[in-house]
């Protein structure tokens, strides 16, 4: 079959009968109200959601960088 010139398509996957979160990711108190706030230019909202996952940033740094940076003396 010759499908030169032709866009082929793939229909998307059907969507996922689950919620939006997982009971690995549960929902976090006040995490919501926190992003809403900070996507409307509040800072310390910012600061409150940066701290509600400064593990995870942190990790996602950490293996984005490859090394941990060691405080100068």
């Amino acid at each position: 079959m010759n499908c030169e010139g032709q866009l082929m398509t793939q229909a998307p996957p059907p969507k996922s009968q689950t919620p939006a979160y997982s009971k690995r990711n549960p929902p976090i108190a006040g995490e919501a109200e926190a992003i809403e706030a900070a996507k409307n230019g509040d800072a310390e909202a910012f600061f409150q959601a940066l701290r509600l996952h400064k593990r995870r940033v942190y990790t996602l740094c950490l293996r984005m960088l490859g090394n941990v940076s060691k405080p100068r003396t």
